[in-house]
């Protein structure tokens, strides 16, 4: 080989070293050719994480990956930009699909994924229910049907029953003296108010005869509240007393006069009228960390603080501009320090940074604060509409005062509740259905039972769904695994 040889094959060895070289370095950084777009892009990824274990997981219809107890979750790097079809499957549970996009230097993260079991085993736990409750988020409270009336029966975690009282206890408090308590006296429960897991507040009919009995859960102690000469309008007990009532009312021989309001005392004779500055004037009150909020007729949202049991003293106006009053019926309800307010169907909420009420949404039919306090779910009867609190920095992002479509439903809607912050349960005249939150192309939507009208109950504790259809109440323990 002559000299010029070797001298071209040294030049062509050190410039395909520095090709290839140049190739590795561009590779190792992420860099790829699209034949697709016919030009270089530089590579984003793919994170997973999915519940239960043991799942398969496709994507664009190729299986890449079986999960296992000690690896949940999938980290796929050095994909070229697009659209990726992902598919998860478990025998025995419903499926997840979803088409998501990856760019370039960015990872898509997909980190709340679950799937639900195909076949629930619902037991039958109590029959003759006629209604339920929850009592401080965590028991449940059963009005039980029997041959000798009804029954307000305490469902705790271990799904052990103890009957709190029964019809007959409360008799004696109706007027008509014929009857014996041992007799059936046909009272009807119109309403159950509840405190903590000390007190309730039960509303009775007989007849045309009203009554408000608070009923101590402990003692069993039963006292009717002297409220005939009172027009009620709202009713509430005092967070942090189960022995103190407050109402919004006004005295039935004072028809020209505002409503105000009263605070009751367990053991007392009568209510007392709570005293206040000029312009109190509330049309409608909650409480927040303890203290009395209240909407006044001139429209302005006040905190104040009780002095001396009856004294009403003022020390914030929450909103700097007053919300004109309407001709409807007005609703404060706070949940963790977040302020809503219904003027009819309408619902606002309280700003905390500006200080001004905005508007949530046209109807609301019900609506669920999340487990994380980020955000709330909205029911108008036919959409399930999401707002948020806060900003969620997880994928896909939110800011705060967000809102957005997330379902139309052909059938009404009574039920909607979180069951962790990423996925709401949600009960129809037919049956029970779990939709997640991550609208992301195609929102997933699992039909775990059919019932007819059911009510629904979700424990958070235990991680139970308690269902009441048709007068029997099921439930079921297995919808996490």
């Amino acid at each position: 080989m002559s000299k010029l040889q070797k001298k071209i094959l040294f030049i062509s060895l050190v410039f395909w070293f520095l090709v290839f070289s140049l190739i590795f370095v561009f590779y190792s950084q992420g860099y790829r050719f699209d034949f697709s777009k016919r030009k270089i892009v530089q590579t984003g990824g793919l994170f997973l994480k999915i519940s239960p274990p043991g799942v398969s997981i496709y994507l664009n219809d190729k299986l890449i990956k079986k999960t296992n107890f000690l690896f949940d979750s999938l980290f796929l790097n050095n994909l070229i930009p697009g659209e990726y079809k992902i598919q998860i499957e478990k025998d025995g549970y419903h499926s997840w699909s979803k088409t998501l996009p990856v760019e370039e230097l960015k990872v898509t993260e997909a980190k709340y994924i679950r799937l639900f079991p195909k076949k629930l085993n619902f037991k039958d736990l109590e029959k003759n229910i006629q209604d339920i409750y929850l009592l401080n988020n965590q028991e449940i409270i059963l009005q039980r049907n029997t041959n000798n009336g009804w029954e307000i029966v305490k469902l705790n975690s271990d799904l052990k029953k103890e009957v709190l009282a029964r019809e007959s206890d409360f008799v004696k408090y109706f007027s008509n003296k014929k009857n014996k308590t041992s007799e059936i006296f046909a009272l009807k429960l119109e309403n159950i108010i509840f405190s903590s897991n000390k007190a309730v507040l039960l509303r009775l009919t007989h007849n045309k005869e009203t009554k408000l009995l608070l009923f101590d859960l402990v003692s069993k102690e039963i006292q009717e509240l002297p409220l005939k000469d009172i027009k009620i309008k709202e009713i509430k007990f005092d967070p942090k007393d189960p022995e103190k009532i407050y109402i919004l009312g006004k005295r039935t021989e004072q028809k020209k006069l505002s409503f105000g309001l009263f605070v009751f005392q367990k053991n007392q004779d009568k209510v007392l009228n709570i005293t206040a500055p000029a312009g109190f004037e509330p049309i409608t009150f909650d409480f927040l960390n303890g203290d009395l909020v209240w909407l006044n007729k001139d429209g302005f949202l006040l905190r104040g603080k009780i002095k001396d049991r009856v004294s009403l003293q003022v020390i914030e106006i929450f909103n700097l501009k007053p919300r004109k009053i309407e001709e409807e019926e007005y609703k404060l309800k706070i949940i963790k320090d977040n302020i809503f307010l219904f003027e009819g169907e309408k619902l606002f909420y309280l700003d905390p940074l500006r200080h001004i009420f905005v508007p949530v949404i046209e109807v609301a039919k019900n609506f669920s604060l999340s487990p994380d306090n980020k955000k709330i779910a909205i029911s108008t009867g036919h959409q399930i509409w999401l707002f948020y609190l806060k900003d969620d920095y997880q994928q896909p992002k939110r800011s705060f005062l967000e809102k957005f479509l997330l379902t139309t439903s052909e059938e009404a809607i009574n039920d909607i509740l979180w069951i962790n912050p990423y996925y709401l349960i949600i009960s129809y005249k037919t049956g029970i259905k779990i939709i997640e939150i991550d609208n992301r192309s195609k929102l997933n939507e699992t039909i775990i039972s059919e019932f007819k009208n059911p009510k629904i109950f979700w424990d958070p504790n235990k991680k139970r769904l308690f269902v009441l259809s048709n007068k029997t109440l099921f439930f079921v323990d297995k919808l996490l695994k």
